[in-house]
């Protein structure tokens, strides 16, 4: 039987898109999640705007305009009443996460709980520097576990009490890495974090020196991957990854159901570049 398949009752996936229409890479994205999540007798949600309302009206006004910020709290809101509702088993993935391998993409969580295991590749003087977090990017949280309550408490005591500290990843990133660091959090290995460099690589056709690197310092098998959706159009040493990078990337991933990304792939010879996949 499937790992995320064990429980028995309702598990309810939700994602959502606020603000702008979505580019097209994200509406595919989100499409690589609903199908996901159908084929695996999960009941899907989109949401929209209204999905901020989860929010008590001080942590909104608090933060403003920081729509990100906002939603960090909101999905482990929402996901507090999906199991209050009746859901056994709640899961948020981001909107620009591309599950390339659905048939082996599986939440392990026995916990009753999983955070992402964010790794990330930075380019550095002397080569590059490789860094381990925790975000939000996928959420498992099934009913009654007690992380989620104390992780909502976290993120509004944050807001509340000490709103000099909220920065870009304030109530993300910083916050659960922090936290990670003191109290170990269980966290998910199977989502790669690609970076403009990974992209433009990928887009290409194959996997180039820079994804290579990624795969092997990161370690584990990979299913899906987070696009990143903030590093579209930003110079990363050197590296802007346009939006038609990031659809040409998706359209290798999912042809190739992560070929790229392949943890034995990374450990052999090196691929010939640019497969005609653009």
């Amino acid at each position: 039987m499937e790992p995320d398949a064990h429980r028995e009752g309702r598990t309810v996936v939700f994602q959502a898109w606020v603000g702008r229409p979505a580019p097209p890479f994200i509406e595919r994205c989100m499409a690589s999640a609903a199908g996901w999540a159908r084929t695996r007798g999960f009941e899907y949600r989109r949401l929209g705007e209204p999905f901020l309302d989860v929010l008590p009206g001080w942590y909104r006004e608090r933060l403003g305009s920081h729509i990100l910020q906002q939603t960090n709290l909101a999905r482990l809101r929402y996901a507090r009443e999906a199991l209050a509702e009746g859901a056994e088993r709640a899961i948020w993935l981001d909107a620009d996460i591309l599950v390339y391998d659905p048939g082996g993409f599986t939440l392990e969580a026995p916990e009753g709980f999983a955070l992402c295991r964010e790794a990330w590749m930075q380019p550095q003087r002397d080569g590059a520097a490789f860094m381990f977090g925790v975000n939000q990017a996928v959420v498992v949280a099934d009913r009654g576990a007690p992380l989620l309550d104390e992780l909502i408490d976290a993120h509004e005591s944050l807001v509340r009490d000490r709103p000099e500290n909220v920065q870009r990843f304030g109530t993300a990133t910083a916050l659960l890495s922090s936290i990670h660091e003191t109290r170990p959090l269980p966290l998910l290995t199977n989502v790669a974090m690609l970076n403009p460099a990974m992209l433009v690589e990928i887009a290409g056709g194959d996997a180039g020196p820079v994804t290579r690197e990624y795969v092997r310092r990161h370690g584990y098998p990979t299913q899906a991957a987070n696009l990143t959706l903030s590093m579209v159009g930003v110079g990363f040493d050197g590296v802007v990854a346009t939006e038609r990078d990031f659809d040409a990337a998706v359209d290798v991933l999912t042809v190739t159901r992560g070929a790229p990304l392949d943890l034995a792939r990374a450990y052999g010879p090196s691929s010939a570049q640019s497969r005609g996949t653009r």
